[in-house]
């Protein structure tokens, strides 16, 4: 076995770890932004999910978070595989930290939603006639200010 040989051999399994990699992360961005954009759009503008109140705001919330874990830990690693430079190590200090924020929010988020709709099956008159979006704001609101001093302390 020749030096040439064993670059080559050596080097393969950094080549297709990268290509995984690039090629996940894109289909994670190609996906994501645009599916969580369509859903910001549709319950805005269109007021196209007929579900309670709070409900709809705890998606958008969800929609919000999703992309802004799109832009701020896999496109930094995308660019860091497709680069061959650690941007996202360099970045570790600010990203890490923003990456375990938007992380607790999403599931915090995934969990008020589920207990909205328990709420909304036990007391079925009560949710169609007294949610509203301000209540589902405060609730998103007190999501993000709950994980905010719980990661900072």
């Amino acid at each position: 076995m020749n030096i040439s040989t064993a670059k080559a051999t050596t080097d393969h399994p950094w080549t297709v770890e990268r290509g995984l990699l690039v090629g996940w992360c894109s289909l994670i961005l190609l996906i994501g932004i645009p599916g969580n954009l369509l859903v910001l759009v549709a319950s805005t503008r269109y007021k196209a999910i007929k579900l309670d109140k709070i409900t709809v705001v705890l998606i958008e919330n969800a929609a919000v978070t999703d992309m802004s874990i799109g832009l701020a830990v896999v496109l930094p690693r995308l660019v860091s595989a497709i680069t061959g430079h650690p941007i996202f190590k360099r970045c570790i200090g600010i990203l890490g930290p923003l990456q375990e924020l938007l992380s607790a929010v999403s599931i915090l988020t995934v969990m008020s939603m589920n207990v909205s709709k328990l709420t909304s099956i036990i007391f079925p008159i009560h949710a169609r006639l007294r949610r509203t979006h301000t209540q589902g704001r405060w609730i998103a609101t007190c999501l993000w200010f709950v994980v905010i001093v719980a990661t900072s302390a």
